[in-house]
């Protein structure tokens, strides 16, 4: 549902966000791991919000929320990619 004089975005990675965002996901514990992220990035530790489960992928679809989330290496991040494994 739209919220009036809010722009929603046209980003398909944003749009399976939201997608897959649970009723019950803490925003505000979300918000604090980017915050952390962005702390330690002006610290000069390059790092990145992963989702441990992919939110699109072939065989598993992870949620948007605080338990899937996880700070790593941007280095790591990219070269993860899309990538699964159990």
């Amino acid at each position: 549902m739209p919220v009036p004089g809010y722009k929603q975005s046209k980003n398909p990675r944003k749009i399976a966000e939201r997608r897959a965002r649970p009723p019950w996901a803490n925003l505000k514990l979300m918000r604090e791991f980017y915050a952390l992220a962005e702390r330690c990035r002006e610290a000069g530790v390059n790092v990145e919000v992963d989702h441990e489960v992919p939110l699109v992928h072939p065989f598993v679809c992870g949620l948007d929320c605080e338990f899937n989330y996880r700070l790593i290496l941007a280095e790591d991040n990219s070269r993860k990619n899309n990538r699964f494994s159990v």
